[in-house]
């Protein structure tokens, strides 16, 4: 339901919802030269165990830092943003958002900040990586 692309890379992220089993937990990241998945990247633990549908979960949402190489995902359940660097796929830390489950996430690559929107609110923090 999320997808970005990094330009420099030519890396394609998918954040993954399976609506069937009600929950996101993966981020496919795939070779746009060759076409090919290259991974899957695991964002949050235990969400299998949650029977929901997209509605009560919201969608999740992907962006991309292309300077940076680094990759951010929204874990609405978790209330947090996972950030991933690009070049190893590795889970690099996961910023929590308080009481408040990210909607969408934004990054700019200009001024190093990435921007959640949430139910109540929109985050700010500085970008990593």
């Amino acid at each position: 339901h999320g997808i970005a692309i990094n330009p420099v890379t030519n890396r394609i992220y998918v954040n993954n919802f399976d609506a069937n089993q009600g929950y996101a937990n993966t981020l496919t990241v795939i070779d746009g030269t060759r076409d090919e998945i290259i991974s899957n990247i695991t964002l949050s633990e235990g969400w299998k165990d949650l029977q929901l549908d997209a509605a009560s979960v919201g969608l999740p949402r992907v962006a991309i830092d292309a300077e940076r190489n680094v990759v951010y995902a929204t874990n609405y359940l978790s209330k947090s943003v996972s950030i991933i660097d690009g070049s190893s796929g590795r889970v690099l830390s996961k910023i929590r958002l308080d009481d408040d489950n990210p909607l969408d996430v934004v990054a700019d690559s200009r001024n190093g900040k990435v921007y959640v929107s949430s139910i109540h609110s929109i985050s700010i923090f500085l970008a990593e990586g």
